[in-house]
């Protein structure tokens, strides 16, 4: 079991190096083949929706099939909407590198169910470690994409899609041969999205729908339109100079380790709220118009997410059982995607009107979500113990 764990956590980071490389250039790569960042906007809104679909699907698969096969797929399918990516010339492709891309995130919920089957305690040292693999080869990668951008224009994010692609290809192909499936019991499970929803603790469906309406939309205004506010507006900055800001601030990462440990005993309601009012700090020091502040808004939205994530995990693995753990982590996926899509739709909208007008929306859904959760994780059930 420890394997799989190891096995998904290095090939997440090599996953996540590669999809980085041009990924968070996204908007100025549809920018740049459209001409129009409401229609960026909305492809990326497109490709968060076809997630919901998608994530319903992986999170019966999860529980069905077992972990193993939909990872492998999944991963497979990643590589192959990047290379497409790299082959786009206009909407139209875009559109279809997307929708593949949604379709493919539909692994999400069983590579989460497979470290949830996997590992018995430090759930939130744990899920903050698969943070920190996921993120941190995301942030660095930035460097080299932006450099390549930079040097050859287009055809370098092209060229970063492509990369990337092959080497999301090549890590399917190690998933297929080391990891272990942790589901042997399997239960015939029917399609039933509304009822496999209700069937979660309360608590949780709380959380899914409080990301959705406040916490991912907040945070999708706030990462996609950053570079396209830091570089082309404000023009404090290349997008080689914001890779770069992206790699220094996510040595952040690192540190919500040791932090997990020691605060793993504190209330979950505090905890929870407090690091969301952190969070809102983040596109307020965007609004001051420096690089330092830019710098420092991605230092805290890097560390308080990380944490974030972790409560948000350990929350679905204490309490769900083994059998509906993979729908029930395909819920909270989909509340990311959910939420993404209304931010990015919305900050489109209202970055065509005024670009500084995002990062005030991104705050204020910050500021209102602090005080939900607060009372949300205040009803944490006596009955189940938080071994976080």
């Amino acid at each position: 079991m420890r394997n799989n764990v190891r096995v998904l956590l290095l090939s997440a980071a090599v996953v996540s190096f590669s999809v980085g490389l041009a990924y968070p250039y996204f908007s100025e790569y549809a920018y740049s083949l459209t001409g129009n960042p409401l229609t960026a906007g909305m492809i990326s809104s497109l490709r968060s929706l076809v997630c919901v679909f998608s994530f319903l699907a992986g999170g019966l698969a999860a529980d069905r099939l077992g972990r193993k096969r939909p990872i492998v797929w999944g991963t497979a399918l990643l590589g192959l909407s990047l290379l497409l990516y790299s082959l786009a010339r206009g909407t139209f492709d875009l559109v279809v590198a997307a929708l593949l891309e949604g379709a493919a995130y539909f692994y999400f919920p069983s590579f989460n169910a497979m470290i949830m089957d996997s590992a018995r305690k430090g759930l939130l040292g744990m899920f903050t470690l698969a943070v920190v693999a996921e993120h941190l080869p995301y942030s660095l990668s930035p460097v080299l994409g932006g450099m390549m951008r930079d040097t050859w224009g287009l055809p370098g994010l092209r060229t970063a899609f492509l990369a990337g692609g092959t080497v999301i290809l090549a890590a399917a192909v190690v998933r297929s041969w080391s990891l272990t499936e942790t589901l042997q019991v399997r239960r015939k499970t029917v399609w039933n999205p509304l009822r496999d929803f209700l069937s979660l603790h309360r608590l949780l469906k709380g959380l899914i729908l409080l990301r959705i309406l406040l916490l991912i939309s907040a945070l999708a205004m706030f990462n996609f339109f950053l570079v396209l506010y830091a570089v082309r507006d404000l023009e404090l900055m290349s997008f080689a100079e914001f890779g770069l800001a992206l790699a220094l601030s996510s040595l952040a990462y690192p540190l919500a380790l040791p932090l997990s440990r020691r605060l793993g005993q504190a209330p979950l309601s505090f905890l929870y709220s407090h690091l969301l009012l952190l969070e809102s700090l983040s596109p307020l020091l965007v609004l001051t118009r420096s690089v330092s502040g830019i710098f420092l808004s991605l230092i805290i939205i890097n560390l308080c997410g990380s944490l974030t994530y972790g409560v948000e995990r350990g929350s679905v693995a204490l309490l769900t059982p083994q059998a509906l753990r993979g729908r029930a982590e395909a819920f909270v996926d989909l509340s990311f995607y959910l939420g993404s899509s209304l931010g990015t739709a919305a900050g489109g909208y209202l970055y065509s009107l005024s670009p500084p007008s995002v990062m005030w929306a991104s705050f204020l859904l910050f500021l209102c979500g602090a005080p939900l959760s607060f009372l949300l994780f205040r009803g944490w059930p006596r009955e189940v113990p938080r071994r976080f």
